[in-house]
Formats: structure tokens, C-alpha cells, sequence
């Protein structure tokens, strides 16, 4: 441990789960294997439709990957999720592109308003998408390192999930 507050990497501790990330969950007996499993299995649990398209669904599962690395080195949980607010955004610019529309003029926030409009989002998605949109914006441009904790992470990977497969339900 360093006093950046997570494991710095060495050789000997690389594979070791990291004792804050195994802190958070609660599992019968001391193995930290069955900690980091049950960890695995709620990442594991949200799924892209077959209908999201595979560019999107690639991105996701890099970002899924991060998150799942964080229970040994606690810090990917939150690169996991900052990649999502990336993939959120690739997303809803791929359903965007489903309108034919011009989008070499349109911002992410342009999009969101656009899909509103095509009432392909609802108002509460629309609010969501745009609160993603400010995460993105903060994750992209940080003044210091952010820390997500892994219930935090893993809530937002099913919510992005089931946002990301509702755009797609044409």
C-alpha cells in the first residue's frame, strides 16, 4: 500500500487481490477466490442484446473487463467506469447515425436533444443520458484521480447496460 490509498503493483502482489477491493464484498470463509467470484458474477450478470450493434457491444466488454480487474488493483473499477461513460456515448452517437442524420454537426448533447426529439428517449432516459454526458465530461477532463466504489461501478455497468439495449429496440 502507498499513500495514494490502493496497492501500488508490484511482481509479488500483481495477482493479489487488492484488500480494499475485497474489503467491500462479504462472502462465507476467507478465500479471497470466492470473494473475487461473486465480484465476477455480478459483472458478468448485465448483457448487451444481440441487437446492439458489435462495435458497441466490443466497447462494453473492454470496459466490463477493467471493472472485472479491479478486484486486484481497486483503481480499474473506476477506469472501468469512466470507459463507459465512453461507451454510453458511442452508443447513443451509433443510434443517432441510425437517422441519417448530418452527425458531423451535432455534440453529444445535440444527440441526446436530437433522440428526445425522434422520441426514441424518453424524457427520464434524456435526463439520464445527459447526467452520463457530465460524468464523461468530468472522467475526460479530471483535475485528480476519482475513486468509484466497486457497488457504485457494478449499479451503473446494469444501468448502462439497460439503457444501452432500450436504444436499440427497434
Amino acid at each position: 500500500m502507498t499513500g495514494f490509498g490502493y496497492k501500488q503493483i508490484t511482481k509479488e502482489n500483481w495477482i493479489i487481490a487488492d484488500r480494499i477491493s475485497a474489503s467491500f464484498i462479504q462472502s462465507p470463509g476467507p478465500d479471497t477466490i470466492n470473494k473475487g467470484e461473486a465480484y465476477l458474477d455480478m459483472i458478468l450478470k448485465p448483457i448487451l442484446s444481440e441487437r446492439v450493434p458489435i462495435e458497441i457491444i466490443k466497447l462494453f466488454e473492454v470496459a466490463r473487463g477493467a471493472i472485472a480487474y479491479g478486484y486486484f488493483f481497486y483503481p480499474l473499477f473506476t477506469l472501468g467506469l469512466e470507459q463507459l461513460f465512453r461507451v454510453g456515448e458511442a452508443a447513443i452517437t451509433f443510434r443517432y447515425k441510425l437517422l441519417g442524420s448530418n452527425i458531423a454537426r451535432h455534440g453529444f448533447k445535440s444527440i441526446i436533444d436530437e433522440l428526445f426529439k425522434h422520441k426514441i428517449l424518453t424524457e427520464d432516459e434524456k435526463n439520464r443520458w445527459h447526467a452520463l454526458r457530465i460524468l464523461r465530461n468530468c472522467a475526460s477532463h479530471p483535475d485528480n484521480q476519482s475513486i468509484f466504489a466497486p457497488g457504485q461501478v457494478i449499479r451503473s455497468l446494469s444501468l448502462l447496460a439497460e439503457d444501452i439495449n432500450r436504444l436499440f429496440d427497434i
